[in-house]
């Protein structure tokens, strides 16, 4: 059966996106979550509440899960590197966190068809959304790259996951989209001229010495 991508709406979705997190995160990774409910088995925390997550479903099973926030950004609002963006932020960004997949699905395209599905999300449901943030470890930093995200600072300690490293793209970055072939560029309306360039002059000297990111 062919994976479905779509927002979570009830409880129990919900329910099994917090209880695979916990399966995956504490049992699987050993983070030492903050936000982990040992006698529940879930991880939940208030991004919960006012973001949107969406689910990957293998009919009836989830197979994995991703949450995006727009405007609010909890602890992450704390980052010098996020409040760089102060004409963005936070009334035009987005957070993206907790995303996890399955093992049976990481060697595929499940995690591709989830970025895209974020992206289509915001052009959707918040067109004025004109970057998104979010931190990976340093070993995925090469795959968040090639969807278009860029290191936006120095590497900081996460709670949860330990070393992480805070990216951020420009929504409507087309060019640059264009240029590394990313596979949102095809979905991408147009180029932002105004958002992009203030991107990449404000973080000039993050983007010198970035890796190539073309294929």
């Amino acid at each position: 059966m062919a994976i479905e991508i779509r927002p979570v709406v009830r409880a129990d979705e919900l329910r099994a996106v917090q209880r695979q997190r916990y399966e995956i995160y504490v049992e699987e990774l050993g983070y030492a979550n903050p936000q982990a409910e040992p006698g529940a088995r879930i991880v939940a925390d208030a991004l919960d509440d006012t973001g949107q997550i969406l689910g990957a479903f293998d009919g009836a099973v989830l197979a994995g899960s991703v949450r995006v926030n727009y405007g609010d950004f909890g602890e992450y609002a704390e980052l010098d590197c996020v409040r760089r963006f102060g004409p963005y932020f936070p009334g035009r960004m987005m957070l993206i966190t907790t995303l996890v997949i399955e093992p049976a699905h990481r060697a595929g395209t499940l995690m591709g068809r989830l970025g895209m599905a974020l992206y289509l999300h915001a052009l959707d449901s918040h067109p004025q959304t004109m970057f998104g943030v979010m931190s990976c470890l340093p070993r995925n930093a090469g795959y968040f790259r090639r969807l278009g995200y860029r290191q936006i600072g120095a590497p900081f300690r996460h709670a949860a996951a330990g070393v992480t490293l805070p990216m951020a793209a420009a929504i409507y970055d087309k060019e640059h989209f264009r240029r590394i072939g990313c596979p949102l560029v095809k979905a991408c309306p147009r180029h932002d001229e105004e958002s992009s360039g203030w991107f990449a002059r404000s973080f000039a000297t993050e983007f010198e010495s970035e890796p190539c990111t073309s294929r």
